[in-house]
């Protein structure tokens, strides 16, 4: 269920950025959900991969449902962070290339 609800707001809030920028909004929409599973596959694999050559057996011990809770709740953040730096870069290219633009706009009359 908390899935659904991320994956909602998550959603959400790109189909808003793509709709300031006039960018193609389900698809950024679709972009920033898969951002935010793709980091935490990628940090359950960094910890898998580093478990793997550090043999410090967290992965390889996990027997119990607690466990696996644990490894969820610490991969939640992880795709969050992703997703906000996906964010935040769309947002600052957008506007850089958005003011150029805007100033094109303004000298139209000028000349």
């Amino acid at each position: 269920m908390l899935g659904i609800i991320l994956m909602y707001f998550i959603g959400k809030q790109f189909y808003k950025l793509a709709e300031e920028f006039d960018k193609n909004r389900w698809l950024f929409s679709i972009l920033g959900i898969l951002t935010y599973y793709a980091g935490q596959v990628l940090f359950v694999l960094v910890l898998f991969l580093s478990d793997t050559f550090l043999t410090s057996d967290f992965i390889t011990t996990m027997t119990t449902t607690t466990d696996e809770l644990k490894l969820s709740v610490i991969a939640i953040p992880i795709g969050l962070l992703t997703c906000a730096a996906l964010y935040f870069l769309l947002r600052k290219n957008w506007k850089k290339t958005g003011t150029l633009e805007e100033n094109l706009i303004d000298e139209i009359g000028r000349y």
